[in-house]
């Protein structure tokens, strides 16, 4: 299994979810290699309800507990923290009602575009500007090393924008990243054909 099963995963399942954190990063055209997947969620009732029986479907566990635990998510247990991080058969995953420096649901939709992850696979994920937003706030060790490669995909994007307009032409929009592949999002080829 992998993270794009998880994504896939979650696509399929009609969830609520904006992609944030480092595999948005990867979305927007970085190169650091991201271990999990995060996700800020719609905290309407039904759509909690679908993605707690998703998890749980996934075997979802807080990567924070000791192992052999007995532990079933709930929406109660949803409800009582922002963030949580959880493990399951498709690998990590964070689960996010509040993004730090963003907001919760509303607040991240409303800065998000829908793109391609891989081929057949397409997902909400929030602006290059907010992620910047949501990692300077974050501000851990791992967030500031990415600041600098947001930062300078950032400043190409306004260069290639500034060179549409000087020369007449209409803006072009984002330059689309190439899809997010088993190999360059940092987990292991599981004979997907390729491009997937």
């Amino acid at each position: 299994m992998s993270l794009l099963d998880l994504m896939q995963g979650l696509a399929e399942s009609g969830v609520r979810v904006v992609l944030v954190g480092g595999m948005a990063a990867r979305v927007h055209g970085a190169q650091r290699v991201t271990d999990d997947v995060d996700v800020c969620y719609d905290p309407a009732a039904q759509n909690i309800t679908k993605l707690v029986n998703l998890l749980r479907g996934w075997d979802a566990y807080p990567r924070d507990m000791a192992p052999g635990r007995p532990y079933t998510l709930s929406r109660a247990h949803l409800a009582e923290h922002d963030t949580i991080r959880l493990v399951t058969r498709h690998g990590p995953i964070d689960v996010m009602r509040v993004v730090p420096g963003l907001g919760g649901y509303r607040d991240v939709v409303a800065h998000c575009d829908t793109m391609q992850i891989s081929n057949g696979l397409t997902m909400p994920v929030i602006n290059l500007e907010k992620l910047i937003r949501a990692k300077e706030t974050a501000s851990r060790g791992k967030d500031i090393e990415a600041l600098h490669e947001l930062r300078a995909l950032r400043a190409l994007t306004h260069a290639q924008h500034l060179e549409d307009h000087t020369h007449g032409a209409e803006p072009a929009g984002p330059a689309s990243p190439p899809p997010v592949s088993q190999r360059d999002a940092g987990f292991p080829n599981r004979n997907r054909p390729a491009g997937n």
